[in-house]
Parts: C-alpha cells; sequence; structure tokens
C-alpha cells in the first residue's frame, strides 16, 4: 500500500509487519531458515549412515563415528550463527531458555 492510500494519520510503517522493527525480525528469520533447513534434511542422513555402520562391523563403525563428529561439529557453529542472528533482534535470554 503506497502513502497516497492510507488512511489520515497512518504511516507505512504504522501498518502491521510493516515496522522497521518487524522488517529486521523477519529478514533475520529468513536467514535462519536459510542456515536451518540444510541441518534438518542432513541430520536424518547421518543418522541412518550412523546405524547401517554400527550394524557393519567395528572399523566402519569407528570411520563413520569419526565423519559424523565432524558433521556434528559443522551443524554446532552453523546453529551457533543462527543464535547470533536471532540475537539481533531479541533478548537473549529469551533465546537460551
Amino acid at each position: 500500500m503506497d502513502s497516497d492510500n492510507l488512511p489520515p494519520g497512518l504511516t507505512p510503517s504504522g501498518i502491521p509487519g510493516n515496522s522497521p522493527e518487524e522488517i529486521a525480525i523477519e529478514r533475520v528469520m529468513e536467514r535462519v531458515d536459510e542456515m536451518v533447513d540444510p541441518i534438518t534434511v542432513l541430520m536424518p542422513l547421518v543418522a541412518e549412515r550412523l546405524s547401517e555402520a554400527v550394524r557393519s562391523g567395528p572399523d566402519d563403525a569407528a570411520r563413520t563415528i569419526s565423519s559424523a563428529v565432524d558433521t556434528v561439529e559443522g551443524f554446532q557453529v552453523i546453529l551457533d550463527e543462527a543464535l547470533n542472528r536471532l540475537d539481533e533482534v531479541l533478548d537473549p535470554e529469551e533465546v537460551r531458555n
């Protein structure tokens, strides 16, 4: 809606969902979704690979577990960054509790 069509006294930032804070939150949430989405896809695959490796013997299990540790550590880095992004728009206590 452009400002010419707004009711008297209403500014574009007064429209629900259009305030600078709401726009900032929406942008952060879009970025967090982009960061977390690959993890939600890959995590079940990692779990399946671990399960198969454990059934196939100790050598394969050891290699796969080591690889999974590296993968999960990579996920942790991404999730920490996602929390940092959320901290930009929320009180950190709200995010961590």
